[in-house]
């Protein structure tokens, strides 16, 4: 998608509900425009939308704190892998609504630096996807 109007158009149908919820690997997220679209689109759908921004990390750690800060994650979150699982698969304190949609620029830079615990974590997006399905609830990762 090399046109910013066409990668807003992709991110903003996917976050509105005519893809499947899973975790899908979309470049445009990169752009802000298409972020903002896709966020206006979940909402429009009673969707959560939440942006992930992976810039600058370089491993697990990192990861971990980015992903409680930006998913607003309880003080109580352990900062490792089996903790992201249940916070992922609870989101409670985000209220009721009808799923979610986490964009998460920069997941190929962070995929590259630290390879095992992208996969890792893209692994737990994953489980968290089918633990929101088994509940009737979306939720979609657009990885960029």
């Amino acid at each position: 998608m090399s046109n910013p109007e066409q990668a807003d158009e992709g991110l903003s149908r996917t976050s509105g509900g005519s893809a499947a919820p899973g975790v899908h690997h979309r470049p445009a997220v990169r752009a802000a425009s298409a972020v903002t679209a896709a966020l206006a689109a979940a909402e429009q759908a009673g969707q959560r939308g939440a942006v992930l921004d992976l810039a600058g990390v370089m491993g697990k750690e990192e990861f971990l704190d980015r992903c409680a800060r930006a998913l607003e994650f309880p003080d109580t979150f352990g900062r490792n892998w089996d903790a992201l699982h249940d916070a992922l698969t609870d989101l409670s304190w985000w209220g009721p609504p009808a799923g979610c949609v986490i964009l998460v620029p920069h997941w190929d830079d962070f995929q590259q630096a630290a390879p095992e615990s992208a996969g890792t974590a893209r692994e737990i997006f994953t489980e968290a996807v089918a633990s929101w399905q088994e509940r009737g609830r979306s939720m979609t990762f657009l990885l960029g």
